[in-house]
């Protein structure tokens, strides 16, 4: 049996954003399994732009628990109160807020519940201006 990864969408100005603010630390924090990664990251170059990569593996609890973005921050040795998240997904944001982060919700006009976000923008693109 042939394992596809969970379609996903590459947005440029996501890459654009990092791009602007790269001496902060960054991680890229996904539901996927290994396997799903290892295919997502062969087909997509991101590896470059996170200095962590933090996937659902158990004992971790995977998203809307908090585990994953908790982790995160253990590695980069930040404090969960000084995370900000940047999330588009519903699941995802109380993901972060279960974490204790801040979270900014990237609404792409997908019509998903993002009422628990701290801030809604529409890209990347209005947090540059």
């Amino acid at each position: 049996m042939t394992k596809t990864p969970r379609p996903i969408s590459f947005h440029e100005d996501a890459i654009q954003f990092i791009t602007a603010y790269f001496s902060i630390p960054r991680a890229l924090v996904t539901n996927c399994v290994g396997w799903e990664l290892d295919l997502t990251l062969q087909a997509l170059p991101l590896r470059q732009y996170f200095d962590v990569i933090v996937n659902y593996e158990p004992p971790l609890r995977g998203k809307p628990e908090g585990d994953l973005y908790l982790k995160a921050a253990e590695i980069l040795q930040v404090s969960a109160k000084k995370c900000l998240i940047f999330e588009d997904s519903a699941t995802g944001i109380l993901s972060g807020k279960n974490a204790g982060m801040t979270v900014v919700a990237i609404d792409r006009g997908i019509h998903r519940d993002f009422h628990e976000a701290d801030v809604v923008v529409p890209s990347f693109c209005e947090l540059m201006q």
